[in-house]
């Protein structure tokens, strides 16, 4: 499970990840370093669904999803699209 807290007054974004509920991995990163929000589609199989997830890109080029798993997008895409616009209105950065 990821848990991502921004924190405009100190200028980073910190992202939690539990691991059976026994180990945590705490990571800072500037806010400024953090350039446009992604949502990722990924084709599953040789159906035709997909599945997405909200993604931070870098400064570096690296992608930092927000979350570890991927929802389906046929029953969450309303709400994928909305978390994404909030993030990229709260941090003021553009969404792609």
């Amino acid at each position: 499970m990821s848990i991502c807290e921004f924190d405009i007054s100190r200028g980073y974004m910190t992202k939690k990840r539990r691991w059976l509920f026994l180990l945590t991995k705490t990571t800072k990163y500037p806010l400024v370093d953090i350039k446009c929000v992604r949502i990722e589609h990924t084709y599953v199989n040789k159906r035709r669904y997909q599945i997405a997830r909200i993604t931070l890109s870098l400064a570096s080029g690296k992608k930092l999803p927000l979350s570890t798993y991927q929802a389906n997008t046929f029953k969450f895409e309303d709400k994928i699209e909305a978390e994404a616009d909030t993030v990229a209105h709260f941090l003021s950065i553009p969404k792609m």
